[in-house]
């Protein structure tokens, strides 16, 4: 309704050209259909609580208590030792693979809304990985000798 109000206010007066009606009209449209977005620049909360799960020698399971946001949370980015390693579209736990034995990470996650605002990142979870299993076998013993043989 209120678009056929501007429409006939605006687009129907005789002494706007074509274009300038079109142009308007659409200017119109955008306003009404987009009014308000962008205009959030509160960001998510810190996500809080990160843990580590099934730590394993190259990978593990990385979890944290979800953000609030005053519209919405739209997902989580995950950082390893500062740099982004992926992302998720809203869930809390993260398979965290590509690691090397016996290492350690440090990891921090943020929070994103829709228009996007990214939160701050969270405290640092730091997870050593597992060393690798000891595969060599010992070595041959060598210099045996006997010595006093009785009878």
């Amino acid at each position: 309704m209120k678009m056929n109000i501007m429409y006939t206010m605006f687009v129907q007066t005789s002494f706007m050209s074509k274009i300038s009606k079109k142009l308007l009209f659409f200017g119109v449209f955008l306003m009404f259909c987009f009014s308000g977005y962008g205009q959030d620049t509160t960001p998510p909360t810190v996500p809080t609580g990160l843990a580590s799960s099934a730590i394993a020698q190259t990978t593990f399971t990385l979890t944290w208590t979800a953000s609030t946001d005053d519209l919405d949370v739209t997902g989580y980015t995950i950082l390893q030792d500062g740099s982004p390693i992926g992302t998720t579209p809203g869930a809390t736990t993260f398979n965290v693979t590509g690691l090397t034995a016996n290492t350690t990470y440090a990891f921090t996650v943020t929070a994103n809304d829709a228009v996007p605002n990214t939160s701050a990142p969270s405290a640092p979870l730091s997870v050593t990985t597992l060393a690798a299993p000891d595969t060599t076998p010992p070595t041959v013993p060598t210099g045996l000798a006997s010595s006093a043989i009785a009878q």
